[in-house]
């Protein structure tokens, strides 16, 4: 029974998290409003299929979470590495970015690691060959060789 109600509260605490009422709720899994209402309350117990059809609604929740309590409340997301091979990303909270006008000041100052200085998207060494790419920068990531890497945005 305590696993139960341990359960109704994961499920409280997921809708507080993604800022959904209980109607919003049934309607994505598919069940009855009156069906999450006696879960959260506690009259009856999560049945396989509404879990079922709890995790198939949303699947980025983790589903040893949801039954156990256990680990993080959202999966890591899964992305596929440089040679194929799924690697897990770490769930972190977003930084806060600067405004865009205040980065660009910035990229010019600072420093790279290993003292390398940020360069203009278009400057492309002459002995290369290649035409300079026209268009904007959205994202830019590292790779590293221990299969973590990083993620910018500008």
């Amino acid at each position: 029974m305590e696993q139960e109600k341990g359960i109704s509260e994961r499920i409280l605490q997921f809708m507080k998290a993604k800022d959904i009422g209980s109607g919003i709720l049934a309607d994505r899994i598919g069940v009855q409003r009156s069906s999450i209402s006696h879960i959260l309350s506690g009259r009856n117990k999560p049945s396989y299929d509404f879990l079922q059809k709890f995790l198939e609604a949303f699947p980025d929740v983790n589903a040893e979470w949801l039954l156990t309590g256990k680990g993080n409340m959202l999966k890591a997301p899964v992305q596929k590495g440089l040679f194929g091979q799924e690697e897990a990303v770490p769930v972190t909270e977003p930084e806060e970015k600067e405004p865009p006008e205040a980065a660009a000041s910035l990229q010019d100052e600072e420093q790279a690691p290993y003292g390398t200085q940020h360069a203009p998207a278009s400057v492309i060494p002459p002995e290369s060959g290649k035409q300079p790419v026209q268009g904007k920068i959205v994202r830019v990531i590292l790779l590293y060789d221990d299969g973590r890497f990083d993620s910018y945005i500008p």
